[in-house]
């Protein structure tokens, strides 16, 4: 989506925008990494000028240093899907679906219900499970029950809405999605599918999980909206380095477009 400066500028706070040299334009703010604590800089927009330059790394990453001096990690949206900052990797990548999602082959009916109170301990150990792997995926740690602090501020937050997906009346996954979120960047309004997992080992595993983003789709059509969602990518060191790759050409062949991207540089300790 191609958004214009002053609409940008607009939706964010003024002391979040920085002029840099050459008539740059940085959007961008202090950050603490929910689950690892690590205190950031983020970069929510960068000048297309700036972005596209052979020194847009060393650039950023110099401007970062002395505007953040707390910060250990910068973070920096990117909109094309193969740009990289020299230095930087991958962090996340977000996903827009804006259109029905490709059926699994398999159309065995699977029951998708919104949960109910009994089916919170159920959904929380579902999302503490996403968590968790994706804590597997950093290399700094995290507090040993990170990953249950953060299913329970998921569980507790007025926005999220979760479904569960059954199979022959036994609970086999879930969805969990925030409403009334908005892109600061583009202004897009949007419904964020934060986390979808079915039992990895029932065999029914695959319809479940089409099951459920198609449900998602549905109830985010019902209110006029896109669905977002992310990948966590692994750091380049850690084992299975590269699996995003494969869940991004799946989600391709499903229907969901990318959005935007995350790259990540971390400073060196001093």
């Amino acid at each position: 989506m191609t958004v214009m400066l002053d609409d940008v500028l607009s939706r964010f706070d003024a002391a979040d925008v920085h002029h840099l040299p050459g008539g740059h334009v940085v959007v961008a703010g202090e950050y603490v990494e929910p689950m690892q604590r690590i205190p950031s800089c983020l970069v929510d927009y960068v000048s297309p000028e700036l972005a596209a330059a052979p020194d847009a790394a060393d650039v950023l990453v110099a401007w970062a240093k002395e505007a953040f001096p707390a910060a250990k990690m910068l973070l920096v949206r990117l909109t094309d899907e193969d740009a990289s900052l020299l230095g930087f990797e991958d962090y996340l990548f977000y996903m827009m679906l804006t259109k029905p999602p490709t059926p699994h082959a398999d159309e065995t009916p699977i029951d998708v219900r919104p949960a109910r109170p009994e089916d919170l301990e159920f959904v929380g150990s579902f999302l503490v499970e996403a968590f968790d792997d994706g804590l597997e995926m950093r290399l700094l740690p995290a507090e040993e029950d990170a990953g249950t602090k953060q299913a329970r501020t998921v569980l507790k937050d007025p926005d999220a809405r979760s479904f569960v997906a059954s199979c022959d009346g036994e609970n086999i996954g879930h969805a969990t999605l925030l409403v009334n979120q908005a892109d600061q960047v583009t202004g897009q309004e949007f419904v964020e599918l934060l986390d979808f997992l079915v039992e990895r080992k029932h065999p029914m595993r695959y319809p479940a999980e089409s099951a459920l983003v198609t449900h998602t789709w549905k109830y985010a059509q019902d209110l006029g909206l896109p669905v977002l969602s992310h990948i966590v990518v692994r750091e380049k060191t850690c084992h299975c380095a590269g699996v995003e790759l494969m869940i991004l050409d799946r989600l391709y062949t499903r229907g969901w477009e990318f959005s935007h991207k995350y790259q990540r540089y971390m400073f060196p300790a001093s």
